[in-house]
Formats: C-alpha cells, sequence, structure tokens
C-alpha cells in the first residue's frame, strides 16, 4: 500500500525542521506531519528576526536623531560665539547701530528740506529786490 513517492518519515535530503511549501496539506496528510510545530518555530524564528530588525531600526534612528540634536546644539554654539565676536569687532571699530544710523539719516532728510525752504525764500527776497526800482530805496 505504500507508494515509493510517500513514506511516513521525511525524505532524507530535507532536514526535519524544514517545510515543503510545495506539497498541500492533503498531501502531507498521509504521512507524519510537522506542520504546526514546524510553522510556530518558524513563525518564532521570524517574530524574533522581525524584532530585531525593528530594534536595529530603532537604534538607527535614535542614532540619527541624537546625531541631528546634537549638529543643532553646534549650530547654536557657533552662532553665538560668530555673534559676539562679531560683535565685539564692531565696536571695536567705532561702528554705529542701525538705530543710530536711521536717526541721522532722518535729520539729514530735514535739514534737506529746510534748506530747500530757506533757497526757495532766498530767492524769492532776491527776486523782490530786483523787482523794486532802483530810486525808490531810501
Amino acid at each position: 500500500m505504500s507508494s515509493s513517492k510517500r513514506s511516513d518519515f521525511p525524505h532524507p535530503a530535507q532536514p526535519r525542521n524544514t517545510i515543503d511549501f510545495g506539497e498541500s496539506r492533503a498531501e502531507a496528510h498521509g504521512r507524519i506531519n510537522y506542520w504546526p510545530r514546524e510553522c510556530s518555530v518558524l513563525k518564532a524564528r521570524k517574530e524574533e528576526w522581525i524584532m530585531s530588525q525593528n530594534r536595529v531600526y530603532d537604534d538607527f534612528a535614535r542614532l540619527v536623531t541624537d546625531a541631528s540634536e546634537m549638529a543643532q546644539g553646534v549650530r547654536r554654539e557657533a552662532e553665538t560665539a560668530m555673534k559676539s565676536q562679531l560683535e565685539r569687532l564692531l565696536a571695536m571699530m567705532d561702528v554705529v547701530t542701525r538705530e543710530e544710523f536711521e536717526a541721522v539719516k532722518q535729520m539729514a532728510a530735514k535739514a534737506r528740506d529746510d534748506n530747500k525752504k530757506l533757497s526757495q525764500r532766498v530767492a524769492a527776497l532776491e527776486a523782490a529786490i530786483k523787482a523794486e526800482p532802483e530810486g525808490s530805496g531810501g
């Protein structure tokens, strides 16, 4: 009754803890079935592998996050140091601040307007003097 293709034992070339996925359960039914035990073993191994991969990815993500935070900290420190050095250099060069510059700029604009008004007034007075008859002056 036993056929040459089937036997109650796994094929000698096939290790005991592997599954022949090409065989259906109905075909495997006639011999000793290691499917449930092997499936749970493989599933547990796969879950362990996935968990270890997830741990690797989590560790890598944590490493990248920490590195970016460290880089941002270094950037902030560098900006602070550069800013203080630049402020010290500008103070040594006796350079005016933006507020002082804007105040002087407004004062200069007002002085130009006043100068223009005064030159127009002088021109009007000179024209009035020339328009007066020469003999009427006292």
